[in-house]
């Protein structure tokens, strides 16, 4: 995959990203989530760009940070990232993130084993998600992850 260029993202230069094997990971995530809700009796989480690209931004924030959190570089926050993407009139906001898994099917089975993860993910309160995913190799753990989940 060749190397993205870079963008300005408050303050950060970052690669944009989303390139093909960015998608399918992100796609995959998303696709593992719903199935482990619809095991619960919940029902699935619909995909929100905003929160897509507010995951994103993260993803690639904390590996080119070499940081795992929920702040970004710049001291912004989930809900401050989220609302800056677009997603606004929010009536419920999580997140969970990870680094060093190496596959979709690894970082969702790490977040289902952990209970406060497992607990954010098939919260009922939740209705849409956005997925986000880096791999950075000269990185501490080179696979990024985030996962914003919200509803209206």
């Amino acid at each position: 995959m060749p190397a993205p260029e870079p963008v300005e993202v408050s303050g950060l230069a970052l690669p944009t990203v989303v390139a093909s094997a960015n998608a399918a990971f992100v796609d995959r995530v998303v696709d593992l989530i719903n199935a482990a809700r619809q095991q619960e009796g919940l029902g699935p989480l619909s995909p929100a760009a905003s929160l897509t690209g507010a995951a994103q931004r993260q993803a690639c924030a904390m590996a080119e940070t070499g940081r795992l959190s929920h702040t970004a570089p710049d001291g912004s926050t989930m809900v401050g990232r989220v609302q800056a993407a677009g997603y606004t009139g929010w009536s419920a906001l999580g997140e969970v993130v990870a680094a060093g898994p190496t596959s979709p099917e690894e970082v969702v089975a790490y977040w289902l084993a952990s209970p406060d993860h497992r607990a954010r993910l098939l919260d009922p309160a939740y209705t849409e998600l956005g997925a986000g995913y880096y791999y950075l190799s000269n990185t501490i753990y080179g696979h990024w992850w985030v996962v914003d989940l919200a509803a209206r």
